[in-house]
């Protein structure tokens, strides 16, 4: 989900990696997909190399975020954990070319004992574990080793409204 101006487009992308289905629709209802895509290319500039930089980034950006769904999907399925998440920082924010990844990985141990690892790749590579207890429903006690060696005690209360 994206905001151009006063209006939501959504893409959907379903199908898997080798056959994906895309589907651009706009909040309103009033924009076709192919107005869709001229907002995001910015149509009014004519400029050729404008345009295309647009298109390459616009295309860049919907790669990533579907690549890095589909990955933590398909990991989570092939090596049988409850989650995967792949997370990119720095100036150009981009998986291609991360300046920093973080990949965490999670898995119910039992029904009330859920383990999270955390391995930031980086020029500074730092790890962060974490073991949570479902104490209740919307209750949980973890203890968290944090990146610089702390040992942490963790309550999370979910409150519901």
């Amino acid at each position: 989900k994206t905001t151009i101006g006063q209006e939501e487009i959504f893409l959907k992308i379903t199908g898997n990696l080798y056959s994906p289905q895309v589907k651009m629709y706009s909040s309103s209802g009033e924009f076709t997909p192919e107005d869709i895509v001229k907002l995001f290319i910015g149509a009014g500039d004519t400029s050729t190399t404008s345009m295309t930089e647009r298109i390459q980034s616009q295309t860049r950006q919907l790669l990533q975020k579907y690549i890095e769904s589909n990955l933590g999907k398909l990991a989570e399925r092939t090596l049988g954990l409850d989650e995967v998440k792949i997370t990119t920082y720095g100036d150009n924010n981009n998986i291609f070319k991360p300046q920093e990844l973080t990949l965490t990985l999670g898995k119910s141990v039992t029904r009330k004992l859920y383990l999270r690892y955390t391995q930031t790749i980086a020029e500074d590579p730092r790890q962060q574990i974490e073991l949570s207890y479902k104490i209740s429903k919307n209750l949980y006690i973890g203890f968290q080793q944090d990146v610089e060696g702390n040992y942490k005690l963790k309550l999370d209360l979910k409150w519901e409204y």
